[in-house]
């Protein structure tokens, strides 16, 4: 059975139209695997919303960018978004893997989230100097339900 997350605390069984039977075959195999690096089950190819940190497009000189902070939907939870300037490996006991460099993290927003994300979006300056840049993202997620919890990082580089 496939099961797809509706990104509102439900699933939807897609495993006839994922899977659609063509032949017979008595072995079988699955998997589970964390690709993003929050703590909980994704599907390949498939972003699920729990303790995300996501942008959907890469940062530009002289354009518009976000950058979108996810916790659990359907409840309120307290979201500190954090950027550095690089990566770093900072383990944060319980709750998970602080992957910002240290020496150049900063505090971007702290805020209650209910529905939807935690959407901070700037303009990045048409300075040819900025190109190349390495800017990383995450968050600590205050999740009512398993507390607090560090997302996942992401990584774009300023074209």
């Amino acid at each position: 059975m496939l099961l797809q997350n509706q990104g509102n605390g439900t699933f939807v069984d897609v495993t006839a139209t994922a899977f659609p039977v063509t032949t017979t075959a008595d072995n079988f195999a699955c998997f589970d695997c964390d690709d993003d690096g929050d703590g909980d089950i994704d599907l390949p190819g498939k972003p699920n919303f729990l303790r995300q940190t996501f942008a959907q497009t890469a940062p530009m000189r002289g354009a518009s960018y976000s950058v979108e902070f996810h916790a659990r939907p359907g409840t309120t939870s307290l979201i500190g978004a954090c950027g550095a300037l690089g990566t770093g490996i900072l383990a944060a006991g319980p709750f998970g893997v602080l992957g910002l460099d240290p020496a150049t993290a900063a505090s971007l927003a702290v805020a209650l989230v209910g529905n939807g994300p935690l959407t901070l979006t700037w303009t990045i300056p048409n300075l040819p100097a900025l190109a190349g840049l390495e800017l990383d993202y995450q968050a600590l997620v205050v999740d009512p339900l398993d507390g607090p919890v560090v997302s996942n990082r992401i990584r774009d580089v300023v074209q």
